[in-house]
């Protein structure tokens, strides 16, 4: 599990903040490197983790909250406790505001744009960039075993959103 952050690149400017409003770039100087390398300006929705690469998931929220309190975390910690960021949404691209679009629409946006910084980055941390999974279930049964499961994973539950929906800050 992580915590809920937004990116935002704008010209050569980028700042991570959390849902509390925190900026948190100096925690995560990885992270501004690798955004750096990407020709867009973008914002983006999604989680803060520390992930585990053998098990491809994420790791426990105390890994995290070790990096979070690191103002400067040294090149050790960055290999000890690596940090992903997993996208659930594109809110910006190239300064048109998509928070009007319905979410489906965003979402085909947002694999469209992924899919290309993937494919012109040859950086080998690109993969810290993740795309959330999206899941079709089709009833409740099945939303409700996924659930279970997800503890499983390190994880707290599933987000549940209507594709049809526009984004409400």
């Amino acid at each position: 599990d992580g915590i809920r952050g937004q990116i935002v690149k704008r010209s050569r400017n980028i700042t991570i903040w959390t849902r509390g409003e925190e900026l948190v770039n100096n925690s995560f100087p990885e992270l501004v490197k690798l955004i750096s390398l990407i020709s867009d300006d973008f914002v983006i929705d999604g989680e803060i983790l520390i992930w585990d690469s053998k098990k491809d998931f994420p790791n426990e929220f105390g890994l995290l909250q070790k990096r979070l309190r690191r103002k400067s975390p040294s090149k050790k910690i960055q290999i000890e406790l690596p940090i992903s960021f997993l996208i659930y949404d594109l809110l910006e691209l190239n300064g048109e505001d998509l928070r009007k679009n319905i979410l489906s629409k965003r979402r085909d946006q947002l694999e469209k744009v992924y899919a290309n910084w993937k494919d012109k980055n040859s950086n080998p941390y690109f993969h810290k960039l993740r795309l959330t999974n999206l899941l079709k279930l089709s009833n409740w049964q099945e939303i409700e075993n996924k659930k279970n499961d997800s503890r499983n994973f390190n994880t707290e539950g599933l987000v549940i959103k209507n594709k049809n929906s526009r984004y409400v800050p």
